[in-house]
């Protein structure tokens, strides 16, 4: 037997075993839901405070906060945190005639987000609930709901759910919103999942005094509440829900953008860096090396693309009018995902809303 047959048995052999392992993946995101998460109860006694930090005026800031005023729920408060009274968001609370408060800036030397939560927190203690809610989404008007429904089970200590990155311009704004379909699909795996900072409910019991002190001086408000639900033994819960982020991004603005929530991701957790490149990789890999295969020896390589067509398949459905786009921006999303990666492992800093930041502040408990 030449060389060259025993590299072709042995490539085909890894390209196998990646092909069953991508597999095992896809299917594990259609594992049903244990009966825990079945049968909640709406307990409208829970009285929650949705915290929504504002820098700036978002591309719908107007349609945003409106969206938040309007809520099913009636047991809530909604409060705004901005800086100073000179930012431009202050003239559109106002014209909403929503309640916001400025941030202390003396709290802690976390990011400008998690010192306005902070703010808020320790402000505002006559809540059971407090929900973050991002000032660049759009949230349909039972979001408050849905949230606050799964703490009726003892066992949840925070719910959250995740955007559809809306592209209304620009091919990159349609970019990211492929890009952030490897959110969606972390959300779907309870080994994975994360609390989301643009929609996300926690309990009260969660937050001492010395805690609120020692998440102030954080740069991820995310990954600290995701870890401290964790190092409380209990249970993060994902509700699917039809909000939005509307987007137009530039080149720039989604690179600088992807970079830094890569970056935060591999603060929050360093491991996700080898995880991440290889399983990006491999999927590349296995892509090419199919179709190429196809070509030159046989059609039957083809069947490695199952992992890759279901993949396709979750992306096109997730993609609403966008389905074109999304089915050629699959096909190099996962290269943009490795140099990310690589790019995010290297940097010492990020700009956040105009603001630079070390990266090298508390994320968790």
């Amino acid at each position: 037997m030449s060389i060259l047959k025993i590299f072709i048995i042995l490539y085909t052999i890894l390209l196998v075993l990646i092909f069953l392992g991508l597999l095992a993946i896809n299917l594990s995101s259609y594992k049903k839901k244990p009966q825990l998460y079945k049968n909640f109860k709406l307990d409208k006694s829970f009285k929650t405070l949705v915290i929504c930090p504002c820098k700036g005026v978002d591309v719908t800031l107007n349609e945003n906060l409106k969206s938040l005023k309007y809520q099913s729920y009636k047991n809530y408060d909604l409060l705004c945190v901005v800086d100073n009274k000179r930012d431009p968001a202050v003239k559109v609370i106002k014209e909403q005639k929503i309640n916001y408060i400025i941030s202390d800036k003396n709290i802690g030397n976390g990011s400008g987000k998690v010192r306005a939560i902070a703010t808020a927190l320790s402000r505002f203690k006559n809540y059971d609930i407090y929900i973050i809610a991002d000032s660049d989404v759009t949230f349909v008007s039972d979001w408050v709901e849905n949230l606050v429904k799964p703490f009726s089970c003892k066992k949840i200590g925070a719910t959250t759910s995740y955007p559809f990155f809306n592209p209304i311009n620009g091919f990159w704004s349609k970019v990211k919103m492929v890009w952030s379909y490897a959110g969606n699909g972390m959300m779907e795996s309870d080994i994975t999942i994360f609390g989301w900072g643009g929609s996300l409910a926690f309990r009260k019991s969660l937050f001492s005094n010395e805690i609120i002190k020692d998440f102030a001086n954080s740069l991820s408000d995310d990954i600290y509440i995701t870890k401290l639900v964790k190092s409380n033994r209990l249970k993060l819960y994902y509700k699917s829900m039809q909000i939005k982020v509307n987007s137009n991004d530039s080149f720039k603005v989604f690179w600088e953008w992807s970079n830094r929530q890569t970056a935060l991701t591999l603060l929050g957790y360093p491991k996700n860096f080898t995880y991440g490149v290889i399983f990006y990789s491999v999927q590349e890999l296995l892509l090419f090396s199919s179709i190429i295969l196809s070509i030159l020896i046989t059609p039957l390589y083809l069947i490695l693309l199952l992992p890759f067509i279901l993949g396709e398949i979750k992306t096109i459905k997730r993609s609403y009018r966008y389905k074109i786009y999304s089915i050629f921006i699959f096909f190099f999303i996962n290269i943009i995902y490795v140099i990310n990666l690589v790019k995010a492992k290297n940097m010492t800093q990020i700009t956040w809303r105009g603001r630079d930041y070390k990266m090298s502040q508390n994320l968790s408990k």
